[in-house]
């Protein structure tokens, strides 16, 4: 709940909770929003075992209501504590609110459409990634390499699939290589310590890994030519959701040539 509101209105529907225990008339009208937030935990959330955002959200939704009953409460008997504690519940919310529209309208994608766009129309690009998580690329020919066969990625106009169980784009030679957000990270570099996760295109195959490091360190021949980030002003941050909001994209040319 404080992810998606505040400490504040979590603590106060907390407080809500225990004042719906204790009440004396509409206990059950009032435990309703409860019991359905802890079946929805027992029987979807514990079945699925994944806790992304979407997953968490209902549960915030139903204690909501109880963070009122606790407002309501306090403003019965203390209203100027009553406007503090909404002003600390509702204050971070809105921040938070502006937050995440202003992480997607300045998201590094945009930065590495841009430069995309302004590079020559022969340049051959090769990018690598989910293709939710890359930027657009339309108007573009792009290939994309992966180990699985390509008839079960997802596909995107303008990209061409490419099967390569090696991993190693040096015979082909791109003019540029791009990252998409959930490979432009240093852990993606490292060895998986836990078990893959879900999807098929995800490059956490060792070969996979071992040509990340290769970018990273200079290694295969290519340089960082650009480092898109998220980046707002205080009190905004840029929110992180699903592995996609909020990333950086890297974008890799060939060491002399990014030199120049």
């Amino acid at each position: 709940m404080p992810h998606f509101t505040s400490w504040a209105l979590a603590a106060s529907a907390i407080a809500g909770v225990v004042l719906a225990l204790r009440a004396t008339s509409n206990r059950a009208r009032l435990l309703l929003p409860l019991a359905s937030a802890l079946s929805f935990t027992l029987m979807f959330n514990f079945a699925a075992r994944r806790t992304e955002d979407r997953f968490l959200l209902p549960q915030s939704v139903l204690f909501l209501p109880y963070a009122a009953l606790a407002f309501q409460r306090l403003w019965t008997y203390k209203r100027g504590a009553a406007w503090a504690l909404a002003a600390a519940g509702f204050v971070p919310a809105l921040v938070a609110v502006v937050s995440l529209d202003a992480t997607l309208l300045t998201d590094a994608r945009y930065t590495a459409e841009r430069f995309l766009s302004a590079l020559p129309r022969d340049a051959r690009v090769e990018v690598y990634g989910s293709t939710k998580y890359l930027p657009r690329v339309a108007g573009r020919v792009v290939v994309r390499p992966g180990i699985e066969p390509a008839s079960v990625r997802e596909q995107a106009p303008g990209i061409t699939e490419l099967v390569d169980e090696a991993m190693d784009p040096r015979p082909r030679a791109p003019d540029y290589i791009v990252l998409a957000t959930e490979l432009s990270d240093v852990e993606m570099t490292k060895q998986p310590t836990g078990t893959v996760g879900y999807g098929l295109t995800t490059y956490r195959d060792p070969a996979s890994r071992s040509m990340l490091r290769g970018l990273l360190d200079g290694s295969l021949g290519y340089a960082r030519v650009l480092r898109a980030t998220c980046s707002l002003p205080w009190p905004l941050e840029c929110r992180h959701i699903h592995g996609s909001t909020g990333g950086e994209v890297w974008i890799y040319a060939p060491a002399r040539a990014s030199s120049r």
